[in-house]
C-alpha cells in the first residue's frame, strides 16, 4: 500500500492486489510501527491514522543457554521521527490501502497471485505481470510484497530458496490484564463512532434507444461494464437453460472462432469476462428480478476489443459441438458436488434460506441443488436428447440477447462514459428488439416446520436451523454479533467439537444457524433450540453492550473498490432500496438499548 501511494501520487496507474477480504486480513506482524518512514508518506499521519498506543517503554533481552541479559528502554517525548506506536495490522493496513485508493490507485480483494509472468531467460528475463489463476494481468513494473516467504520469487526461478540461518524468530509476549486494570483503559463510545454511508449515485439515460446507466468513479484508466438482460419473465426449464449457458458462454466455440481463439483473445485485450445469473428482490417484497449479466473489466482504451468479443460470443453462438456440450455439462455437475461438500456449511444456509425465501429459491433453480438435479436428468438422457438440449440453448439466447432486456451499466469517468457509449452502441444496435414475453414460473416454497437431511460420504456434518422473523433491524445485527462470538462459539465449537458456526440476519427477516464440520447432530440442533434462553438472560453491562456495538458497526464498515461500489448503488436501484437504510441501521445499532427477544424456531435442519 505504501508503493501504491507513492505512484498514484506520482499520477503512475496502479493496481494493488489484495489476497485476504481486505487488506491487513492476512498480514503478521509484532504489532508495532516506526514513525520516521510513515511521515515521509503521510506527513499528518497522527491526526488520521488508527494507531493504539504509543510505545515508551522497550526491553531488549539476549539470551544464551541458560542466562539471559535485559536491557531497558525508556522513552520521553522527543522528535516526531523518533515515535514509535502499537497498531493492528487489519485497521492500520485498510486505512492505507484507503489512502492510496483516494491519490488514484485501484484496489482489488479476495485476488490471489499464484504466478509471476515473465520474459526472456537467464539475466534478461524481466517480470512483466502477475497471474491470478486463471486471470492474467501485464504491468511495466510489478513490485511483490510477499514477504520474508518469497514463494513467488522461488517458483520463477528469480531468488534461491531462503536460508533459515538467515532468519529470526519472534516471540510476541501478551499479557492477561484485570478487569480493574481493563476499566481503567479508554474505550471508544460507540455513540461516537462515524460511519459514511457508502451509497453514491448512479445516473440512468436512454441513448440511441439504449438503456444505459453510468456510476461515474476515478478507476485509473481501467473500466468495467455490465450488461443486464432481463429473464424475469422466463419459465422454470428457460431459466435452468439461461444458468447453463452461462457457463458455455466465452468458453465454447462460435461460428466464426474456436474456444481456443477465443480465450486468447480475452487474455491479450480485457482483465476479465464472464457471465452468471443473479436475483434481485425488492425492497420489503416478495418480488424478484431475474437478471442475465456479462461483466467484464478492461483497459478504457480496449472497449472497442470488448464489443467485438461480447458481439461474436452472444451472437453467433454455436452448440454443435455434442461431445464438447456433454464434457461442459459434466464439469458443471462435478464443480456442484464438489462445491456442496467443500462449503457445505453455505450449502446448509442457503437451502434452508430458499423454504421460505423466493430470492433464494430463484438461486437455488438456478444454480444450487435444484440446478444440479436439472444438469443430472440432462446427462442422464443426453444420448436420446441431446438436439433438443441444443435447441433449447439456441432458443434461450435468442430470448436473452434482446434489445427490449437490456440495460448497460459503465463505471468509470464521464469522458470515458461518453466515448464508451458511442463505441457500445453500434454494437448494442445489432441485437433485435423483439419484445418476446414469456409465461414466467409459480415459485414453490415449503411449509412450515419442513426438514430435509442429505447424506455425504464424510464423518463430520454440517447442522442448520432457520426461520423467517419478518423483522430487521441494527438491534438483529447486534444480537447477531454476540451469538457469533459468544454463544455459538462456546457451546458449539468449543464444547461441542464443531470446526465453526455462525448466524445469518438479512434484510428479508431471515434468521439462519449453521455449523462446520461438526461430529454432533442431536446436541448442536439443542443448542440451537436453547437460544431462546441464552437470549432472554443476557446479562450485558455497559461495557460489554458498548464492545459488541463496536464489532457490529466494524462489519458495516467494509472497504470497496469502485467497482463494488457501483454494483452497491446498482442494486440499490433495482431492488428500490432507500439508500438511508444505511444510515438507519447504523443509527438503530448506536443508540438504542438492546432488545433481547426470544424466536420460536421451526425445525429446518440439514445433515
Amino acid at each position: 500500500s505504501a508503493a501504491a501511494l507513492r505512484l498514484a501520487e506520482q499520477r503512475v496507474k496502479v493496481l494493488l492486489i489484495e489476497r485476504g477480504t481486505a487488506p491487513g486480513a492476512k498480514n503478521m506482524m509484532g504489532g508495532r510501527i516506526y514513525t520516521h518512514s510513515l511521515e515521509r508518506l503521510v506527513p499528518d499521519f497522527r491526526d488520521r491514522a488508527p494507531l493504539e498506543r504509543k510505545v515508551t517503554k522497550e526491553r531488549i533481552s539476549i539470551g544464551a543457554g541458560n542466562e539471559m541479559t535485559t536491557i531497558e528502554y525508556s522513552y520521553e517525548d522527543g522528535q516526531p521521527n523518533e515515535e514509535s506506536y502499537v497498531v493492528l495490522r487489519a485497521k492500520f493496513d485498510k486505512w492505507l490501502a484507503e489512502e492510496a485508493e483516494k491519490k488514484g490507485a485501484l484496489l482489488v480483494s479476495n485476488v490471489q497471485v499464484t504466478d509471476l509472468i515473465t520474459e526472456g531467460e537467464g539475466k534478461k528475463q524481466r517480470v512483466v505481470g502477475v497471474r491470478c489463476h486463471d486471470d492474467e494481468v501485464y504491468a511495466k513494473l510489478v513490485i511483490i510484497a510477499e514477504g520474508s516467504n518469497t514463494l513467488l520469487l522461488e517458483k520463477t526461478g528469480l531468488t534461491a530458496p531462503t536460508d533459515p540461518s538467515t532468519m529470526a524468530v519472534g516471540v510476541k509476549e501478551v499479557y492477561k490484564l484485570k478487569k480493574e486494570d481493563l476499566e481503567k483503559i479508554k474505550c471508544v463510545d460507540a455513540k461516537e463512532v462515524e460511519l459514511k454511508n457508502p451509497f453514491e449515485e448512479t445516473l440512468f439515460e436512454t441513448y440511441k434507444d439504449l438503456k444505459f446507466s453510468h456510476y461515474n468513479a476515478v478507476t485509473n484508466g481501467i473500466s468495467y461494464t455490465k450488461l443486464l438482460f432481463d429473464i424475469s419473465d422466463f419459465e422454470l426449464e428457460q431459466l435452468q437453460y439461461a444458468s447453463i449457458l452461462s457457463y458455455l458462454l466465452f468458453n465454447f466455440n462460435t461460428k466464426n472462432k474456436t474456444e481456443a481463439e477465443i480465450i486468447k483473445e480475452i487474455g491479450a485485450n480485457l482483465g476479465g469476462v464472464s457471465s452468471y445469473i443473479d436475483v434481485f428482490r425488492k425492497h420489503k417484497s416478495d418480488e424478484c428480478e431475474v437478471k442475465f449479466i456479462v461483466s467484464a473489466k478492461n483497459l478504457v482504451e480496449k472497449s472497442k476489443e470488448l464489443a467485438n468479443i461480447i458481439e461474436e460470443t452472444t451472437l453467433n453462438v454455436d452448440f454443435e459441438d455434442k461431445e464438447a456440450l456433454y464434457n461442459v455439462l459434466l464439469e458443471v455437475k462435478l464443480m456442484l458436488e464438489n462445491k456442496f461438500k467443500n462449503s457445505g456449511h453455505a450449502f446448509v444456509a442457503r437451502r434452508i434460506s430458499g423454504f421460505y425465501n423466493p430470492q433464494s429459491k430463484l438461486a437455488s433453480y438456478h444454480g444450487e441443488y435444484d440446478f444440479y438435479l436439472f444438469v443430472n436428468k440432462l446427462l442422464d438422457n443426453y444420448k436420446t436428447d441431446n438436439e433438443s438440449i441444443k435447441e433449447n440453448l439456441y432458443n434461450v439466447a435468442k430470448l436473452i440477447f434482446n434489445k427490449s432486456r437490456l440495460l448497460t451499466n459503465f463505471v468509470g469517468n464521464k469522458e470515458e462514459y461518453n466515448d464508451f457509449k458511442e463505441v457500445f452502441t453500434s454494437f448494442l444496435e445489432k441485437y433485435p428488439k423483439d419484445t418476446n414475453r414469456q409465461k414466467g414460473f409459480e415459485i414453490k416454497l415449503e411449509e412450515t416446520g419442513y426438514s430435509e437431511g442429505f447424506y455425504f460420504d464424510s464423518l463430520v456434518q454440517y447442522v442448520g436451523v432457520g426461520y423467517n422473523i419478518k423483522d430487521y433491524t441494527g438491534t438483529h445485527l447486534v444480537l447477531r454479533h454476540i451469538l457469533s462470538l459468544d454463544y455459538l462459539w462456546n457451546n458449539v465449537r468449543v464444547k461441542n467439537g464443531a470446526y465453526g458456526s455462525g448466524v445469518i440476519f438479512n434484510a428479508f427477516g431471515d434468521f439462519n444457524l449453521w455449523s462446520y464440520r461438526d461430529p454432533n447432530l442431536a446436541e448442536t440442533l439443542e443448542i440451537y433450540y436453547n437460544i431462546n434462553n441464552y437470549v432472554a438472560n443476557i446479562d450485558a453491562d455497559e461495557k460489554d453492550l458498548n464492545k459488541y456495538i463496536i464489532g457490529t458497526l466494524n462489519s458495516l464498515d467494509v472497504l470497496m473498490s469502485p467497482s463494488a461500489q457501483a454494483a452497491y448503488s446498482l442494486n440499490k436501484y433495482i431492488t428500490n432500496s432507500p439508500f438511508e437504510v444505511y444510515d438507519k441501521l447504523v443509527n438503530e445499532i448506536k443508540n438504542k438499548v438492546l432488545f433481547m427477544a426470544t424466536y420460536v424456531f421451526v425445525s429446518r435442519y440439514i445433515v
